[in-house]
């Protein structure tokens, strides 16, 4: 056995050995953690927000048993505030034709909003 690494017979896997780079040639050059981090944030604050509604709709409904418009108060505010952003997104990822997982996601929000299904479409965060 030589010094040659067993990457070299696979085609397809090259090594970087131009000037002292170590991480690698398949790292995107226009990453930026900062981004990722404001992301990140931002969808835990939707998160966190979609939770806070679901337990005041629950609390409004079984502890104090409120009328339907108060019930659902909270479950319309989190749609607007954590629906409307995504749907954003969602058309903005389909318009330049990149469509995954999350889309379905955009569409179980919808379609529970077009039936009154508010609580159906926090769930979907």
């Amino acid at each position: 056995m030589g010094d040659a690494p067993i990457t070299a017979d696979v085609p397809g896997v090259e090594e970087s050995r131009e000037k002292g780079n170590s991480r690698g040639a398949s790292q995107p050059q226009h990453f930026s953690v900062a981004a990722a981090d404001g992301q990140f944030r931002r969808d835990l604050l939707i998160a966190a927000v979609a939770l806070v509604g679901i337990a005041a709709h629950i609390v409004l409904r079984f502890g104090f048993r409120s009328e339907i418009l108060t019930q659902n108060l909270p479950l319309y505010f989190v749609l607007v505030f954590g629906g409307v952003p995504l749907v954003y997104k969602l058309i903005q990822k389909s318009l330049a034709r990149e469509f995954g997982s999350d889309l379905l996601a955009g569409i179980s929000i919808v379609a529970s909003a077009l039936m009154g299904q508010y609580l159906v479409g926090e769930s979907s965060y």
